[in-house]
């Protein structure tokens, strides 16, 4: 887990960050109807949980309100880009202005500062910084050269990379997606093999 120092200062973001992001928004059905992370206080948790903001930062500082309205749009927006990414279609125009100004605003609101021997974006002002390290992420990851292996779950609207051997994968996970989808085959199994027990001969 990735520890984050206090506002102002350096954060180095993986482009997985953005992917975990756009996640938040659950569902079971392609529906995308369910918000994981539907307030302030809850944004802020998560994002303490993988490591983006450190416990010491007050919560006033990483997000506002004004903030988190902000961030829900440029979830949904980074989604669309990655499904257009995965169906190798032009990124849509809507979509890409929401993620465009996103990243823009946070470059000016934000400062460079050498890290390592190369420039990192700094998040820098208060009740913009989660805003502002997410959309750094966004850019990292929409502009990474290793996203052929995106994938959707087939079941929920869940986007991961794939990167293992074999056939490849099919769902988010393996516990929820996976076994919801084991369970629908039996059942139509079950199902079809009723009916066909009760055909006439």
């Amino acid at each position: 887990m990735m520890g984050c120092p206090a506002p102002g200062t350096a954060v180095k973001l993986k482009a997985p960050t953005f992917l975990a992001f756009v996640n938040t928004a659950d569902d079971a059905d392609k529906s995308r109807t369910l918000d994981g992370v539907p307030d302030v206080g809850m944004m802020v948790a998560w994002a303490r949980t993988i490591g983006l903001a450190k416990a010491t930062e007050p919560q006033a500082a990483l997000l506002g309100r004004t903030a988190l309205e902000h961030l829900q749009r440029l979830r949904e927006a980074g989604w669309g880009l990655l499904k257009n990414l995965i169906a190798k279609q032009a990124a849509d125009g809507d979509h890409e202005s929401v993620v465009r100004e996103a990243v823009s605003t946070a470059k000016y609101r934000g400062k460079l500062e050498l890290s390592d021997g190369r420039y990192a974006w700094r998040a820098n002002e208060s009740g913009y910084v989660l805003l502002d390290r997410i959309a750094f992420a966004a850019d990292a990851l929409l502009t990474a050269e290793d996203l052929a292996s995106l994938k959707e779950c087939e079941r929920c609207t869940a986007l991961f990379l794939d990167n293992g051997r074999g056939p490849g994968r099919r769902y988010c996970r393996p516990e929820t997606c996976g076994n919801r989808a084991k369970v629908a085959r039996f059942r139509e199994n079950k199902r079809s093999s009723g009916t066909a027990s009760r055909s006439p001969a």
